[in-house]
This record gives structure tokens, sequence and C-alpha cells, in this order.
């Protein structure tokens, strides 16, 4: 029969506490770079021949997140985007009217209010939200009412850009 050696168990045990404490800390790191607020922006064609930029912020707290876009940000985007359309197409006030616009002021106005609620409305009213937490290095998020866990490899440079890397998203720290 063989001896058991202490020594060797309560190295083992110290051992994988070291490794649990490191893998602990490094986590924990991990989790206070990622908190803040991270902006992902874009250019999209929204309608034939308009091409709109917009930006979706992901939030980062303390073992809660949430996707958004900010409506004055879409909004000062869009009109933008109103201008480049009718200036690259020579729209003029005489087109818009005959169009059923009292001018052009009152198209991008009715434009606005539609591409906001088609944009912006739709896209917060979707949860976008749940917790989060790093594991062995994986960001892993379980969205609010569901029990699906989605997981994701990830890096930060410079501690102001996220890459996650399964969606191929690079992000900018705004606050």
């Amino acid at each position: 029969m063989k001896k058991f050696d202490i020594k060797r168990i309560i190295g083992a045990i110290v051992g994988v506490v070291l490794v649990v404490a490191v893998l602990a800390i490094t986590d924990g790191k991990a989790e206070k770079e990622l908190m803040g607020t991270w902006a992902y922006a874009y250019t999209t064609e929204y309608a034939e021949d308009l091409d709109v930029e917009l930006t979706e912020y992901f939030e980062v707290t303390e073992g809660r997140y949430r996707w958004y876009m900010d409506r004055e940000e879409t909004k000062a985007s869009l009109l933008k985007a109103y201008d480049e359309y009718f200036k690259s197409e020579e729209i003029t006030e005489e087109d818009v009217i005959k169009s059923g616009y009292k001018s052009i002021e009152d198209c991008k106005a009715q434009w606005l209010e539609e591409d906001l609620k088609n944009i912006v409305d739709d896209y917060n009213e979707d949860p976008g939200a749940g917790t989060w937490q790093i594991n062995q290095g994986t960001f892993l998020f379980i969205e609010d009412g569901t029990s699906r866990e989605y997981k994701t490899d990830y890096r930060i440079e410079d501690g102001n850009t996220l890459y996650l890397q399964t969606d191929g998203l690079i992000l900018t720290k705004v606050k």
C-alpha cells in the first residue's frame, strides 16, 4: 500500500488555488476594462441612394449590458443624409411640392418622423439587454427573458478599442 505524501497533496491544492486565483484576477481586471459605453459606428444604405451613418451603443455596467441608439444623434445623421440626397439628386422645392409636401423642410420633417420610428424606436424597443460575465477570457452574454447564452472572443486594445471578434465588430469607448 502506498503512503500518501502530504506535501504532494498540499502542493497540488496550492497549485490549483493559484491557477484559480490568477484566472479570477485576470477576469476581474478584464471586467473593469469592459465597463463603460462603447460605440459601433457604420454607414448603411437606408433607402435607394440614401446612405446614413448610424451609431449603436453598447453600455456595460456591473453585471448588465444593453444595446441602444441615441435618438438625437440619429436625427442629426438622417438630416445630413437628406441634405446630401436632395443635393445629389438635384431635388428642388418645386419638385417636393409636386410630390405633395409643403416645402423641403416639411418633406424632411415627415421623413424624419417616420425614419426615427423605424430606426431608433424599433431598435430600442427590442430588449437588447441582459447580464454578462467574463469566464476564463470569454465574454458571455445572457439576454433578458431567455436562457440562451452567447459567447464571443474579445480583446481590448489601448483601453479604448473593443474587438468583439466572433461578430467582427470594432467598438470605441466613449465613456
